[in-house]
C-alpha cells in the first residue's frame, strides 16, 4: 500500500512545503511518488511554490508572478516547520537535478492556475517544459485547468493528470473527453471507493492524513493517496 502513496509538496509536515530539504526527506522516505507546485515568475522560469500571493510563504505582501527569479529566491521563507532548514523558494529547474538521481520517483507538476491568468497557456508550458526537458525520471503534469492537462498529453505527449473541482456528471464527461491518465479529487468529495467513474485512469484522493482512513481507500488497487503527512503514513502499520 505505501507504495501508492503520494508525498504533497514533499514531506511538508517536517519540512518547509515544495523546498529542496521536504523533497529530499520524502525521497529519504523511499517514496515512489511526489507531488510539487508551479508558479511562473515574471521572467519566466518555473519555481516551485504553492501560492503566488507570497504572504504565507515569505511574510511579503508581493507576487511570484511580478517577481523575477532571482528576486523570489532571495526570499526568506517565514513559514515554519518541525524541521528548520536553511531554504529558499527553489525553481524546477533545481528540482529536477535533484531528482535525476532517483529515476524510480514519479515526480507530479502541479501547474496553478494564477500563473495562467498572468501569462497564458503557452508561455506558461513553455516555461515548464523547458524545465523538464533534462529530466531523468517519469513526470505527470497536473492542473485544476482542464486546458493545461490536454495541452501537456496532446501537444506535449506527457503523462498528464486533471484536478477536479466538482465531483459531477459534468466533470464524468470532461474527464471522457481528456482521457487523463490520473483524475486528483479531494477525498470530502467523495463517499466510498465504488463510488469513483471507472476509466483507463488512476485516482489520486487528497488531503488524507489519518493511516485508517488511507488504508480504506488503498483497498482498491487503481487508487492512489496524496498526503501532506507522508511520514505519519510511510511509518503506520496500518499500511504494511
Amino acid at each position: 500500500m505505501k507504495n501508492r502513496l503520494v508525498a504533497h509538496r514533499g514531506d511538508m509536515t517536517q519540512y518547509i512545503e515544495n523546498t529542496l530539504p521536504a523533497i529530499q526527506a520524502a525521497i529519504d522516505l523511499r517514496m515512489s511518488w511526489i507531488e510539487i507546485d508551479i508558479q511562473i515568475s515574471r521572467d519566466g522560469t518555473a519555481m516551485v511554490v504553492h501560492d503566488d500571493d507570497l504572504t504565507r510563504i515569505a511574510g511579503r505582501n508581493l507576487q511570484v508572478t511580478t517577481l523575477s527569479a532571482a528576486e523570489v529566491v532571495t526570499l526568506p521563507i517565514v513559514l515554519k516547520a518541525q524541521k528548520e532548514s536553511s531554504t529558499q523558494i527553489p525553481t524546477l529547474d533545481q528540482v529536477v537535478g535533484l531528482l535525476n538521481a532517483h529515476p524510480d520517483i514519479t515526480l507530479f507538476v502541479e501547474v496553478k492556475k494564477e500563473s495562467v491568468a498572468a501569462f497564458g497557456l503557452d508561455k506558461v508550458m513553455k516555461s515548464v517544459m523547458s524545465a523538464l526537458e533534462s529530466a531523468e525520471f517519469p513526470v505527470v503534469v497536473i492542473s485544476f485547468l482542464y486546458d493545461i492537462a490536454a495541452m501537456a498529453k496532446s501537444q506535449y505527449h506527457y503523462t498528464s493528470g486533471w484536478v477536479l473541482t466538482e465531483f459531477d456528471q459534468q466533470s464524468l464527461q470532461q474527464c471522457e473527453l481528456l482521457g487523463p491518465d490520473y483524475i486528483f479529487c479531494n477525498v470530502n468529495k467523495v463517499k466510498q471507493p465504488d463510488d469513483l467513474w471507472s476509466g483507463d485512469w488512476r485516482w489520486v484522493l487528497y488531503d488524507i492524513k489519518e493511516p485508517v482512513e488511507a488504508k480504506r481507500w488503498l483497498h482498491a488497487d487503481n487508487i492512489m493517496v496524496e498526503t501532506g503527512d507522508i511520514f505519519k503514513l510511510m511509518n503506520a502499520t496500518e499500511l504494511e
